[in-house]
Formats: C-alpha cells, structure tokens, sequence
C-alpha cells in the first residue's frame, strides 16, 4: 500500500473513531429523552434500530446500488422536481426555524443549556413537535443526494466528511 493511500486511510480511521466517540456522548447525554413520553408516539423514535436501518440502506444504494444501476444508463433530468423539492425544503425549513424562535429561543428559552421541560405544557409540547419534525426532515433531505446519483452528478457525495454529516445529522 502506497504511504499516501495508508495516510489517508488512517485518517478515515481517526474520523471514524472520533464520531464514534461522539456518538456515544450524544448518546449518553440524550438517553432521558426516552423519559418523554410523547416521543414515543413519533415515528422513528421508539427504537433507534428502525433510524440505523435507514441510514445503512441510503449509505449501500448511494454508494454502490445506485452508481451500478446508473452506470450504462443516461442521467435522469428532475428539472422540475428538483425545483420544487428545493422549495419544499425551504420552506419546511423557514417553518421549523419560525416554530423553534416562537417555542423556543425568542421567547421562552434563553441561548444557553436549560433543563428539559417535561410537562404537558403546550410550548413544551409543540416544541417536541417540531424537534421531531427538524429530525423527520432529515431523512427527507436524503433525497438531495439520490437525485445526484441519478443525474450522475456523485462528486458530491464522494467526500467524507459530507458522509459523516449526511448520517449522522439523521440520528440526532
């Protein structure tokens, strides 16, 4: 193995470890979320096997299901739907930004850590809503990529750190 191949694949290593701990941080420090009941009711949010399940079957079809599949074939023009899944995004976007200040930080909530609100209280309630709903988008935003697959356009996605990113903003 050439030394800039191993260098680099080291590295790759290093990354891997340090979201790994990371994750196991987030994890930690995010477990008394389960004490919340109405996140139970969310799709997606009663077990995380289902999140990981999804996130291994985008990284297998992005990275070698859908560059195969696309290989003898034309790219495909999504003119149209990409300018309205653009829109889309936007404007789920605009809403969670909106909900997350009138909720959250420009009125209840200050810019610093504050304990978890567990009541049934209805800005509490509605701000799991839309924490649910930034994190629902997510999966909607791995659209982003498969459209690049399809349009053949997968320089994109070929940088790790886009990876790391792309799967992990997913999970939390």
């Amino acid at each position: 193995m050439p030394e800039s191949t191993a260098r680099e694949a080291s590295n790759d290593l290093k990354h891997v470890s340090a979201m790994s701990s990371i994750e196991t941080r987030i994890h930690s420090e995010t477990s008394n979320l389960n004490l919340i009941p109405e996140w139970q009711t969310y799709p997606l949010m009663d077990n995380p096997s289902v999140a990981y399940a999804l996130i291994a079957a985008y990284l297998v079809w992005v990275k070698f299901i859908g560059p195969t599949w696309m290989k003898d074939k034309p790219p495909y023009e999504f003119r149209m739907v990409m300018i309205v899944y653009n829109l889309f995004i936007s404007a789920l976007n605009a809403w969670i930004f909106y909900n997350f200040g009138m909720y959250g930080w420009f009125g209840r909530y200050r810019l610093r850590c504050e304990p978890i609100d567990f009541s049934n209280n209805e800005d509490a309630l509605m701000m799991v809503y839309v924490c649910w709903i930034y994190f629902a988008s997510k999966y909607i935003e791995f659209a982003d990529t498969i459209f690049a697959v399809l349009r053949k356009k997968t320089h994109k996605f070929q940088n790790f750190t886009y990876f790391i990113i792309a799967l992990l903003l997913p999970r939390f």
